[in-house]
């Protein structure tokens, strides 16, 4: 009857001892071992990362949506809202769409000034000095 694969032979009597080339032998084996058992973890880990961002992702554009919805909605009430206090519905809509563009503009400097911090400015400077530049790619 022979041993399933992945199985740990057994174990050795006692009255034998085992030889320098049998032991590192059996801590080869065993090392080889744990880095499958270690690369079969990080696979599983890393499939459960990848649906986990999928996941992530679709509740994001959901939230996204449910928000823009929101904004939208709460604009047509203020539209409606004043255009029956006697507003010119012209001009609130002029008003709420200069709005809208300042709040794009604004987010718009945001992500430029946010971006700068993915340079990685001081890790460039820590592995090729300040005055070098990084290698072209």
């Amino acid at each position: 009857m022979s041993a399933p694969p992945g199985a740990m032979p057994p174990p050795q009597d006692a009255a034998e001892p085992l030889g320098p080339s049998q032991r590192l032998g059996a801590v080869v084996a065993a090392a080889v071992q744990l880095v499958g058992e270690l690369l079969r973890l990080l696979a599983l880990e890393s499939r459960l990362a990848g649906l986990s961002l999928a996941g992530i992702l679709f509740a994001a554009l959901a939230a996204a949506f449910g928000v823009m919805t929101a904004w939208l909605l709460l604009q047509a009430a203020l539209t409606v809202g004043l255009t029956r206090l006697g507003a010119d519905p012209l001009l609130v809509l002029l008003a709420l769409t200069a709005l809208n563009a300042l709040i794009v503009a604004f987010l718009l400097l945001l992500i430029r000034r946010l971006s700068r911090n993915l340079l990685f400015r001081a890790s460039i400077d820590a592995l090729f000095g300040a005055n070098r530049a990084p290698p072209a790619p």
